[in-house]
């Protein structure tokens, strides 16, 4: 089985795709090839209006403690933690055949050996 054919619903594939293509239509905007869209032209204000000589990171941790940040300014106590802190099911096939093997269809299936009906106890 090829690679990115084990993920889900192919979305490694569509994810590479993307990321393809965001690159490529990047690359032809620094180059020239490409024009940027009209409603982007407010981005490249922005940056002529920065102070290119010194650091982002260092004016942030220069900034007095009660002052509001982009951070903390979402009225979180806490700072973002990123896309892969929420915890996810996992998104890969698993091809292993003992675990394909349905085990609910021989005779008896589901009976205990007195013949009545097994109930699963649930753990807690």
């Amino acid at each position: 089985m090829p690679f990115l054919a084990r993920f889900i619903n192919d979305w490694a594939t569509e994810d590479l795709v993307k990321q393809f293509m965001k690159n490529r239509r990047g690359n032809h905007y620094r180059k020239g090839w490409l024009d940027v869209p009209e409603k982007y032209s407010h981005l490249k204000e922005n940056a002529q209006k920065r102070d290119k000589s010194t650091s982002r990171t260092k004016k942030a941790s220069l900034a007095p403690a009660g002052s509001t940040s982009a951070r903390n300014a979402t009225g979180s106590s806490k700072p973002s933690q990123g896309r892969g802190s929420c915890a996810r099911m996992p998104r890969v096939r698993h091809t292993n055949e003992e675990e394909d093997k349905d085990e609910g269809t021989g005779k008896g299936a589901g009976k205990g050996t007195n013949g009545e009906e097994e109930e699963e106890e649930e753990e807690e």
